[in-house]
């Protein structure tokens, strides 16, 4: 995940010559080619302990069945009269309110049954935290989906001490917590033209974005409170029958929305999860780093490095931290490397960022 503000370390050469330091965020791209068009939709399928895994949020939404429409409409649970009068009618039994069961298992995920979509983009625990393809043909050469992932496990992660919701003491219930998650891209690439090339640009795009939620998750329990507030909204009947407006979607369904649509209109764009971590995904090449820094150069710190320190994201690596904890104009990067224990490839690395 990369930090909301620019890397302030600059190289200097061996004559005392500043370098410019690469921005790591590349401009707004303006060419047409980089949109994806072939970009269908995203889902977010979340899996808690005990329960099978389910559809959270999925964009965009599945369009409603519209209700069949009667000439003449008979009052709700009386029998059709001949005359049309029902002052004579014995009334009937009511019709009993379908149940979230029902609804659910009507329910679809482009063209797939809600349930069985859940159920096939989450693997096991053995096949989580890697790439996850699924290809679903139809019954001509332009039905077919792809299907990109990396569904992500969320054991083994520290607990969170806070809710992020109220900031008060940890108020969820084991049961309550995330096991799986799992963000689904949906591609509609005609067979004839399929690649691996857009699945293999896609499972990274939710990999990257899967630490940072992991991450919040680890902080603050983002993921299990947002996941707990959609679903008490999708077991409300009403919402079912309710269309979905982009301007309405904050927390986790807004980040979702905000992904879809940079990627499909532009390529790229830029997230905040839960306004704390910010991390840059694009479906094309990024601007190539320039060349590492030699031995003989210095890095130097145009800030305060407490003031660096606190802008680094919360899942930075701890060698980045000492980097910057360490270096000074008057030190090159080879002494650097001795003093930290660093072999002087890896020092370069961190450098470049």
């Amino acid at each position: 995940a990369q930090g909301s503000k620019d890397r302030r370390i600059e190289g200097w050469g061996a004559l005392g010559g500043p370098r410019r330091p690469h921005r790591l965020e590349p401009s707004e791209p303006s060419e047409p080619s980089r949109a994806m068009d072939e970009l269908q939709g995203v889902v977010f399928v979340a899996q808690l302990p005990t329960q099978p895994p389910e559809v959270i949020f999925q964009w965009p939404p599945e369009p409603e069945a519209a209700p069949p429409i009667e000439d003449h409409p008979e009052p709700y649970g009386m029998p059709p009269s001949p005359s049309g009068s029902v002052k004579d009618h014995i009334p009937m039994p009511m019709k009993p309110s379908p149940s979230m069961e029902d609804i659910k298992a009507k329910r679809q995920c482009f063209n797939v049954p809600m349930m069985t979509f859940a159920k096939m983009m989450m693997p096991d625990d053995e096949l989580c935290n890697r790439q996850f393809y699924l290809e679903l043909e139809g019954k001509t050469s332009e039905d077919y989906l792809q299907m990109a992932s990396f569904p992500c496990s969320t054991q083994g992660f520290k607990t969170p001490g806070c809710c992020w919701a109220t900031g008060q003491a940890d108020i969820l219930e084991p049961l309550e917590r995330v096991h799986r998650f799992n963000v689904v891209h949906v591609l509609n690439v005609p067979r004839s033209v399929a690649t691996d090339d857009h699945a293999a640009v896609l499972w990274q795009v939710s990999a990257h974005l899967s630490r940072a939620l992991v991450s919040e998750e680890s902080r603050v329990a983002f993921l299990s409170s947002e996941v707990k507030r959609l679903r008490q909204q999708l077991e409300a009947v009403e919402i079912f029958h309710k269309e979905q407006k982009q301007d309405g979607l904050t927390g986790l369904a807004g980040l979702l929305f905000d992904l879809f649509d940079g990627l499909k209109k532009h390529g790229h764009k830029l997230l905040r999860v839960n306004n704390f971590i910010t991390c840059h995904v694009c479906v094309f090449p990024k601007i190539e780093a320039r060349s590492p820094p030699s031995s003989e150069q210095t890095l130097a710190l145009t800030c305060p490095c407490e003031d660096l320190l606190q802008e680094l994201p919360p899942d930075s690596a701890d060698v980045v931290r000492n980097v910057v904890a360490e270096v000074k104009p008057s030190q090159s990067l080879a002494e650097l490397s001795v003093r930290l224990g660093l072999p002087l490839g890896s020092l370069q690395r961190v450098s470049q960022h």
